[in-house]
């Protein structure tokens, strides 16, 4: 059935609806009995049509005395493109229906403060309303309750509670999530073909493309950190050192870690490069430097945080877990709280290590745990010290094998030789090394020389291949 033919007989019903009850005393009740008809269907229905549907039952919802009436009138201006002040009618006109007992109204009510519509976003009652509608049978609402506790959303953190919300698979989503639990070994050993049967269950396109983009060579699905990260990053918070605002004035090589919900496991971790400094009337000036692109902006400091702008310093990610056409997810981040790091080595510079918080604002939900390693370099202005030192390629020019020779001065050191039957990039601890790149099946000419450390250019020169 097309759609203006489903409109009409719903239309035809609404008539009849309206013609049987009007010679009763309760005209409320007819009218929102007629409305009722309509809501399985307010996609399909005009944003006037919605709102001749209120106007029916407005009357209705005067001194919020009807519930129903006030329930059914907030769906109405929520699923319509309203105005703040229509929100926060509908808003209030759900939570009088929830708070007396209408199971649909809690569960939208819940989202309502999950989304922030007509109200401030607050996980803490958006879980207690999600949960409430649970409790009374609603099983979308046990899902979301699901969803809520692997997340730590307005509740404890807890993996085993979310699978226990996730095993009568009331929502096709839970059973995906589900399989996403058991894939990754979160609260339960890792069992793939378990996984794979939960989103067999589902039958959704969500677990379908999910599948796929972790059965693709390039998923990255998981990540790890070095010992001298995690040594970093397990004192933090235990033998942290005060920093004044003039000692963050820094060009710094950073990372970024971001963990699973429990903050167990590492999921990623991101390469940055972060400049602080003074700007000319005494503000924090930054400059993030990361996955290709650089962010600018003002930040404040106070009690060992750092404070970014309101709604400025957002940047994408890729999705760790594809389930859709969203490619990549915006990370907005709003402070940093900071500790430095002084190591037992006296070779080994001072480290910064921060908790990071923020917003993933396609979801409009918190990232998940992150925590970021700031490697002081060398103040802003400054020229950086080399990575690599005593750079020689010989011979040059080359007919077999072309060696080229360098010395690292750092840890965890990411070489990259650019150049004819080179390897692939490697890391280096301190120490001198050589890396052969065999040539003798290539054309003879002029060819260019590139090392690279953490992708920063460090030598160039022209060979000539014999």
């Amino acid at each position: 059935m097309n759609k203006s033919n489903l409109l009409g007989l719903l239309f035809f019903a609404l008539c009849v609806v309206h013609s049987n009850y009007a010679q009763l005393e309760n005209y409320c009740q007819y009218n929102i009995n007629a409305v009722k008809i309509y809501l399985p269907y307010l996609d399909l229905v005009s944003d006037e049509f919605k709102k001749s549907m209120a106007e029916k039952i407005s009357d209705c919802t005067s001194g919020f005395n009807n519930p129903e009436a006030s329930y059914v009138y907030g769906l109405l201006a929520i699923s319509n493109n309203s105005t703040t002040s229509e929100y926060e009618d509908a808003f209030r006109n759900i939570l009088f229906a929830a708070q007396n007992g209408n199971i649909d109204a809690m569960y939208t009510l819940a989202k309502l403060y999950k989304e922030g519509k007509g109200t401030d976003i607050n996980f803490d009652q958006s879980f207690y309303w999600f949960k409430k509608a649970s409790d009374n049978g609603h099983g979308k609402a046990t899902y979301a309750v699901g969803y809520f506790q692997m997340k730590g959303l307005g509740t404890t953190q807890s993996y085993q509670n979310a699978l226990q919300s996730f095993g009568p698979k009331v929502d096709p989503m839970a059973c995906h999530w589900e399989g996403i639990c058991h894939y990754f070994g979160y609260g339960v050993p890792v069992d793939i073909a378990y996984a794979q049967g939960s989103w067999a269950d589902c039958n959704i396109s969500n677990s379908q493309i999910l599948e796929d983009y972790l059965n693709h060579p390039n998923s990255n699905i998981f990540a790890s950190v070095t010992s001298r990260d995690e040594n970093l990053l397990n004192r933090h918070n235990e033998d942290a050192e005060f920093l004044t605002q003039e000692e963050l004035h820094y060009v710094y090589e950073g990372k970024f870690i971001e963990y699973e919900w429990s903050e167990e496991k590492v999921k990623r971790v991101v390469f940055f490069k972060l400049t602080i400094e003074n700007n000319n009337i005494g503000e924090l000036f930054y400059k993030l430097e990361i996955e290709g692109k650089t962010y600018t902006g003002i930040a404040t400091y106070q009690d060992n945080t750092l404070f970014f702008d309101k709604d400025i310093l957002s940047f994408p990610l890729k999705r760790l877990y594809k389930d859709s056409d969203l490619y990549e997810i915006n990370y907005l981040l709003s402070s940093i709280q900071l500790d430095r790091i002084t190591p037992a080595s006296t070779s080994e510079p001072a480290f910064i290590v921060g908790e990071v918080q923020g917003t993933i604002t396609d979801w409009k939900e918190p990232i998940p745990p992150m925590k970021m390693i700031l490697e002081p370099i060398h103040r802003p202005g400054e020229l950086p010290p080399p990575i690599l030192e005593q750079i020689i390629a010989s011979p040059n020019p080359v007919g077999f094998k072309l060696d080229v020779k360098f010395t690292v001065t750092k840890p965890n050191t990411i070489v990259k030789v650019s150049f004819l039957g080179a390897p692939g990039p490697k890391s280096y601890d301190p120490g001198t090394y050589t890396v052969s790149c065999f040539v003798y099946p290539y054309r003879p000419g002029p060819y260019v020389l590139q090392v690279f450390a953490n992708d920063v250019l460090q030598h160039k020169e022209t060979i000539l291949k014999k």
